[in-house]
């Protein structure tokens, strides 16, 4: 999966995430895309938080760089 499909999947599952209750209701997008965002920051925070005892950065990894990507995409939404 590139970052710009993983955007647009978390971006999707965020706004709609009402439809699973049976609710007929979507998020609006100005509040969808920083939530996204805030999720990527949590992923790279505690991914480089385990990464840092072995002393490699997670943001320096393949890993790292692709979910600072789903966010630049995010962004873009």
């Amino acid at each position: 999966m590139t970052p710009k499909e993983k955007a647009k999947e978390l971006f999707n599952k965020i706004r709609y995430m009402d439809n699973e209750s049976g609710k007929n209701c979507s998020t609006c997008d100005c509040v969808v895309i920083p939530i996204a965002k805030f999720i990527c920051d949590e992923i790279i925070t505690a991914c480089d938080a385990v990464y840092n005892s072995d002393m490699v950065h997670f943001k320096e990894t393949g890993d790292g760089q692709f979910w600072l990507d789903v966010k630049a995409e995010i962004e873009k939404l």
